[in-house]
């Protein structure tokens, strides 16, 4: 897609509906935009795909269903203190995990420098001596920190309208995983399609994995949320993960209960889920913010 041919895009599409196009900038990858649409902001690269969004005055409220598929998968690890994510966006997950885990180490690696400076001129992105940025490939970052583990590792790496390429290349998922603590989690947002070899992906993964992962399928789109850890989840874990979901969503004021049908289980039980508030305004707008990735 032409740079002309997104504003036209915006133009025809957002514009109706009050958005503004607040800052337009390019490099070798390509272009990307900001939209401020009422209380949201919202991340582009140069497609209708959107890359992620926050809502300006609570940037920790995950306005996405893929940001709150990967923190209902993170609720699986049985402790947080030390994450890895692979792909910066506008720094949405950051702003999340911040609040579900206070004193919670992250690092980040991120290729393309106009992100990281569009995330912290634009969305508020935290800085503190508990937050790392890694400005580098994704691949060079695996392979040359192998004594770093982590608790969680989140993988969204994504061009203007498909993964990362990085994610189908020989040994990716092997070194990746090398950084995995024995009862930590991996998480993946990925898009189905052969032309994004999801399925190839998936196998790899569970290839590494003791147990095939878990995926949350999402409404919109072909896009889904994959998580699975090292080790085999217990029944009485299991109960505790679902609880800490349900926890995670009440904190940042989501209703779990579509994503909770998908998660592993042993037996539902419905009353868990009852004090999630209904359909939060964020939920009502995805259509209108064309978030493909939802």
């Amino acid at each position: 897609m032409t740079r002309q041919s997104w504003k036209r895009w915006f133009r025809e599409t957002l514009t109706p509906y009050g958005a503004k196009l607040i800052a337009d900038a390019s490099d070798d990858y390509g272009a990307i935009q900001i939209v401020e649409l009422g209380p949201y902001r919202a991340l582009y690269f140069n497609s209708p795909s959107c890359q992620g969004r926050i809502h300006i005055e609570e940037p920790w409220q995950p306005s996405s269903e893929y940001l709150r598929s990967i923190l209902c998968a993170t609720a699986m690890a049985p402790k947080v203190n030390r994450v890895l994510i692979l792909g910066l966006g506008p720094g949405a997950l950051i702003h999340s995990l911040r609040k579900l885990y206070p004193d919670v180490e992250i690092h980040t690696v991120e290729l393309r420098p106009i992100v990281y400076q569009a995330a912290r001129d634009h969305f508020n992105l935290p800085e503190d001596d508990k937050t790392h940025y890694h400005l580098m490939d994704a691949t060079h970052f695996v392979k040359s920190e192998p004594n770093e583990l982590f608790d969680l590792i989140i993988v969204d790496m994504a061009m203007s309208d498909s993964i990362s390429p990085l994610l189908v290349q020989p040994g990716f998922w092997v070194h990746t995983l090398t950084h995995l603590d024995a009862l930590g989690v991996i998480c993946a947002n990925l898009w189905r399609g052969s032309q994004h070899r999801f399925e190839w992906i998936f196998n790899r993964l569970g290839s590494c994995l003791k147990t095939p992962p878990a995926v949350l399928r999402h409404r919109q789109i072909d896009n889904m949320v994959v998580f699975g850890s090292p080790t085999v989840l217990e029944d009485v874990e299991i109960i505790e993960f679902r609880r800490r979901v349900t926890d995670h969503a009440e904190l940042l004021k989501f209703d779990p209960k579509n994503l909770v049908k998908q998660l592993p289980m042993i037996q539902t039980n419905d009353e868990l889920f009852g004090s999630a508030q209904s359909k939060t305004e964020s939920e009502m707008t995805e259509v209108s913010w064309g978030l493909a990735e939802d």
